[in-house]
Order: C-alpha cells, then sequence, then structure tokens
C-alpha cells in the first residue's frame, strides 16, 4: 500500500475524522489517520498507477 499525506487547511478540517472517505484529485479515498492540520490516507497500487497520483511532487496541491 501507498500511503499519501495531505496537509489540510483548518477551514476544511472541521468534521474531519477516521474512516470517512474524502475525494482527492477525483478519487474517493479513506481517512486513515487525523492529526491537527494533516490527513493520511492509503492507495492500493492498483488505484496508485491508474490515477494521477504517481505523478505528483511531494508538496504538490491536490483538490
Amino acid at each position: 500500500t501507498i500511503r499519501l499525506t495531505i496537509d489540510l487547511d483548518p477551514a476544511l478540517r472541521e468534521g474531519m475524522e477516521v474512516g470517512p472517505s474524502l475525494a482527492v484529485n477525483g478519487t474517493c479515498l479513506t481517512v486513515e489517520t487525523e492529526q491537527p492540520g494533516r490527513l493520511t490516507v492509503t492507495l492500493m497500487p492498483h488505484t496508485y498507477h491508474l490515477t494521477t497520483f504517481k505523478d505528483l511532487p511531494v508538496g504538490d496541491l491536490v483538490n
């Protein structure tokens, strides 16, 4: 598996918790861990290779 950590704007963080899904760059991902201002999601290798995540440099913006 591949872990993706996302720094999150505090205004968007309200209501985020471990378990629910979150759409990131058009891909539905499950929140695995939540820390102040940061979420971690897990991508399966198949998802990673079929999406744009494989092309993202560290620190790039996602929507």
